[in-house]
């Protein structure tokens, strides 16, 4: 029997009219449920267990692609995705507007898939990024097999973790764990609980509106925006894609509206959520990302004022796979995250890992940031309070591993 290496594909995708990366490209084997998705410089890569596949490539707003590789193709592509064809580029409404319906019938859909997905298990790769006002601060990295059960709830086994050398966590890291599923009927931003944009009272409380529709290969797809009904509503504002025919959400944008407030002394909360989902057998209808930007400012008047906290999220999930038996040990603790005992379990990427690519500034980042680079250095704060704050009294680098946040979120 003849053992073949993995084939390693990487490459970029961009626009075929102006050459610009595309941030947040999906790509996926055709025949299977292995895929990732592009960092923001475009780039991607992948480790193929055969000797040529098909990638489906697909971004917002632009043609799909159909991409064969196979081991006698350069080990480095360049993907152009033509920008899709706007069948309707503004709706003049009279009555009730078309969205409502097509919003209705995407609650229905979900509600019917959902019934039927018991369990679930899926590759996870989650990638954090602090930021302050000079540049990066900390990336941390982890890779698991998460698993989900519907009365149960989700576990994950350890693969890989990397951190720059100012983190010292002393416990595993989740990974599907911290994506959120802009699916979900509620969800946490920030501790506080937000209506879902396809809750079940979602049309009580949200306005929906159809802005235009775009060709997606021999499909339509609606472009609806959504913003709450009531300016004291706590929910979301932002732009979500439907696909004609299913009824399904394949790509959400979405940031919480000006209602969602902080007390002092947070100044303000900013945050953007961008989401795709694929099918996954079952018409069921699954996270295949998470890019999110968080901004965070805590001041008093002035007093005491410290650097604006930005943290960046990029998360891939692939190799779905739906109704499996999920390995009861598992639940056996309260633990969410375990290792599996008969691996060596590495402290760095693997090199045979498919995860999305690091950036030339992130690669930067851990060549150059040192264990002397802390945290509470990055955010001193200045003003006349600023003395009696001593940050390194708190130079932990531990993180908690709980969250609320699951990749199908089909538990709450």
């Amino acid at each position: 029997m003849v053992v073949h290496a993995q084939m390693a594909v990487s490459g970029q995708v961009v626009d075929a009219s102006t050459g610009q990366s595309l941030y947040g490209a999906s790509l996926q084997v055709e025949g299977t449920y292995t895929g990732t998705i592009t960092n923001a410089e475009g780039s991607f890569s992948l480790n193929l267990a055969t000797d040529s596949a098909v990638l489906i490539v697909r971004f917002i707003g632009f043609q799909s692609a159909r991409v064969s590789v196979d081991r006698d193709s350069s080990s480095t592509i360049s993907i152009r995705l033509e920008p899709s064809t706007i069948e309707l580029g503004g709706v003049t409404i009279t009555g009730e507007d078309p969205a409502i319906a097509i919003m209705r019938r995407v609650v229905e859909e979900k509600q019917r898939w959902r019934e039927g997905l018991n369990t679930y298990s899926v590759e996870a790769y989650n990638r954090f990024r602090m930021e302050n006002d000079t540049g990066i601060v900390s990336i941390w990295e982890s890779g698991t097999k998460a698993y989900w059960d519907r009365e149960r709830g989700v576990r994950e086994v350890s693969v890989w973790q990397q951190q720059t050398r100012n983190m010292d966590f002393d416990g595993m890291l989740p990974a599907a764990l911290f994506v959120m599923n802009l699916y979900d009927d509620d969800l946490e931003v920030a501790g506080y609980r937000l209506m879902g944009v396809t809750h079940p009272d979602a049309l009580d409380h949200y306005r929906f509106s159809l802005e235009s529709i775009e060709a997606r290969d021999e499909s339509e797809v609606y472009v609806i925006s959504v913003r709450p009904k009531r300016g004291a509503f706590s929910g979301f504002d932002g732009t979500i894609r439907v696909l004609d025919g299913e009824y399904a959400m394949i790509a959400a944008e979405l940031q919480p509206s000006e209602a969602f407030l902080f007390p002092p002394p947070i100044q303000y909360v900013q945050a953007t959520y961008r989401q795709q989902f694929s099918s996954f057998g079952l018409d069921a209808w699954l996270p295949i990302d998470m890019q999110s930007d968080m901004a965070i400012k805590v001041g008093i008047n002035g007093l005491l004022v410290f650097p604006e906290v930005r943290v960046r999220q990029m998360s891939r999930l692939s190799d779905f796979e739906l109704n499996v038996v999920v390995p009861d040990s598992l639940y056996e603790s309260d633990t969410i995250i375990a290792v599996d005992s008969t691996v060596s379990r590495p402290t760095v990427r693997p090199p045979d890992v498919s995860a999305v690519p690091l950036t030339e500034q992130e690669l930067k980042a851990y060549e150059t940031i040192d264990s002397t680079m802390t945290i509470e250095k990055a955010y001193e704060p200045s003003g006349a309070l600023s003395r009696f704050v001593n940050t390194e009294d708190n130079s932990s680098g531990s993180s908690s591993s709980s969250s609320s946040n699951g990749p199908g979120g089909v538990s709450r």
